[in-house]
């Protein structure tokens, strides 16, 4: 049986039912003000949070390094050596590519047989020029890939007409979110991590103009 559940009065009108969510969710919050979440398996999340922690120079305890590895590991293919887009998927260029950086950068040794493994799967896969736009992305934004080699998003995409295959809104949700907010999410941890860093930086790296209010806040 579940323990310490608030006491609410039942909800009889739409205002107080939103008023006990509230103060449901109000016990949730940690401390640091966030909530907590379980979306473990995807491997496009912490390739992003890792690179983003990189090149706002902040600093990765090493607790946290030696467990990301440890769940990396453990999640690589006994078979080839490489991870997919999903911790059962089978093995693809994005998830290779992303994993074997991440693992770098928390400090793996590119001697490491497990990395060397990864590496020859890479080779088979044509290179991390081979991954999807994710991937040539989160490499331009750590600055080893050219960002001629990220395949452009035209926001003018979103006008098309509803039939159209090209209607951005028939994509994954994952890519929607990323097409429209991407940059405005790393403007976010510029301003939350490393303030010192000029957002206008980042508005050239997104080559897009960013609202002068959200840059003024993350220069502030």
């Amino acid at each position: 049986m579940i323990q310490d559940l608030p006491d609410l009065p039942p909800a009889r009108t739409p205002l107080e039912s939103v008023q006990n969510a509230l103060s449901f969710f109000s016990l949730l919050q940690l401390p640091p003000g966030n909530w907590a979440c379980e979306y473990g398996g995807p491997t496009f999340l912490l390739p992003g949070l890792v690179i983003a922690w990189y090149v706002t120079e902040t600093p990765i305890p090493t607790p946290i390094a030696i467990e990301m590895k440890r769940y990396l590991f453990a999640r690589q293919s006994p078979d080839d050596g490489g991870w997919g887009l999903h911790v059962e998927g089978e093995s693809t260029a994005y998830g290779t590519t992303m994993t074997y950086v991440v693992l770098r950068l928390l400090g793996a040794s590119e001697e490491d047989k497990r990395m060397i493994k990864a590496r020859g799967m890479l080779h088979q896969f044509g290179g991390a020029v081979m991954g999807p736009h994710w991937a040539k992305f989160w490499l331009a934004v750590l600055g080893v890939l050219d960002w001629e080699a990220v395949n452009p998003v035209p926001p003018e995409l979103w006008y098309v007409q509803q039939e159209s295959p090209e209607k951005r809104e028939k994509e994954l949700i994952q890519s929607q979110a990323c097409s429209r907010l991407g940059p405005i999410s790393t403007v976010a941890v510029v301003d939350t991590h490393a303030p010192s860093l000029s957002a206008d930086v980042l508005c050239l790296l997104y080559k897009m103009d960013f609202p002068s209010e959200l840059i003024d806040k993350a220069n502030s």
